[in-house]
């Protein structure tokens, strides 16, 4: 999967500006892994931000929680760490808020920032169990690493509610 996160990259980077930004993030992330939902919650940007994250992008047949608060269990452990959170199986004790809907059976979340920055999270879920494959997962958090940089380096990116307006 280096071909594609090269290729994916090079799209993002094209259109890091534009609109679609992130229509392409979360659709080449669902494409490529071959996940059967996506939902990409935003907000939370600075360090002593207490605000929850909303949903600006959805993709699949789910109807996830508009809004993740700060303090859940995975918005805090990846605010925390800062890395990917991967849910073998739907019979699992924590991180449960990560299936998108009852019909997923496993998923992934990502934390889409840099060491300074907090800007959301990327959700993904299969149908199948234990879908996230070390190769996927090498893939998806290497495209998360890439991302929070745009993000970063856009100019709206130090304001999370006009990234949600060009959602």
């Amino acid at each position: 999967m280096p071909d594609e996160l090269l290729k994916i990259g090079t799209l993002l980077l094209k259109n890091m500006y534009s609109a679609d930004f992130i229509r392409l993030l979360v659709d080449h992330a669902c494409d490529v892994s071959r996940s059967d939902a996506a939902c990409l919650y935003f907000g939370g940007s600075g360090p002593g931000d207490t605000g929850a994250l909303r949903q600006v992008y959805l993709r699949g047949n789910c109807g996830p929680a508009k809004v993740l608060p700060q303090d859940s269990e995975l918005v805090g452990f990846l605010y925390e760490s800062r890395e990917p959170v991967v849910l073998g199986g739907p019979d699992g004790v924590f991180f449960r808020e990560l299936l998108l809907c009852p019909e997923m059976q496993s998923g992934m979340a990502l934390f889409l920032g840099t060491d300074t920055q907090r800007f959301g999270i990327l959700i993904l879920n299969s149908l199948a169990e234990a879908h996230y494959t070390r190769r996927r997962f090498d893939f998806l958090s290497g495209l998360a690493l890439l991302t929070g940089v745009m993000f970063s380096h856009r100019g709206s990116a130090a304001n999370p509610k006009q990234i949600r307006k060009q959602a």
